[in-house]
């Protein structure tokens, strides 16, 4: 979580880090509830920076039908 923007810097970067995201949803499925509350914090943290960086996008310009 702390290392993501740097993950996301290149494109060799940012195919370990969908790989990094494939093992955390694995991990996601432990029984483990102490495991279980990790995972979800991450995904908590990750959620949150999707939203907001969508919200921080330009609005798309609405088509105009007729």
């Amino acid at each position: 979580q702390n290392h993501i923007r740097i993950l996301e810097a290149s494109a060799e970067n940012r195919a370990a880090l969908l790989v990094g995201l494939e093992y955390l949803i694995g991990i996601s499925y432990v029984d483990d509830t102490e495991v279980f509350k990790v995972c979800l914090d991450y995904w908590n943290v990750f959620v949150l920076e999707l939203f907001e960086a969508h919200n921080q996008m330009e609005p798309a310009i609405p088509a105009v039908s007729m």
